[in-house]
């Protein structure tokens, strides 16, 4: 498989009411800890929303994954894109994780995806910057 990089748009194994959705490659580096990394930004999501239910979030907009996760669930690459802004969201995780605060997903983006949705239905920020 060809590797990662930025620009990316890839299909990817998608939960069953999101066959649409697609996920861009946003940056990756290299980690001590665990190999490659690979932020990506998720669109064409519905993720419930609590402050208004009749407007469902349609994207995510960073989320950093082990690249290996992100292999096993990718499918087809769509084409390379703009990259869209993710400092603000990238930032918030990089300080969060030099504190020790923040991880990396090694579960699938669907599951990603559906932990997020959980996390944000609960009122909990997934990261508190």
């Amino acid at each position: 498989m060809e590797e990662f990089c930025e620009g990316q748009e890839w299909k990817y194994t998608t939960r069953p009411n999101e066959q649409n959705s697609t996920l861009v490659i946003l940056k990756v580096e290299e980690y001590e800890s665990v190999g490659k990394v690979v932020h990506i930004a998720v669109d064409g999501l519905s993720i419930r929303n609590i402050e208004k239910p009749e407007a469902p979030h349609s994207d995510i907009s960073h989320m950093p994954f082990v690249a290996d996760t992100v292999r096993k669930c990718v499918t087809e690459l769509v084409r390379y894109t703009e990259i869209p802004d993710f400092s603000e969201g990238y930032q918030c995780w990089k300080e969060a994780y030099e504190k020790g605060d923040a991880g990396f997903f090694t579960i699938t983006v669907a599951e990603s995806v559906e932990f997020m949705e959980e996390t944000l239905s609960d009122g909990d920020e997934v990261i508190d910057c």
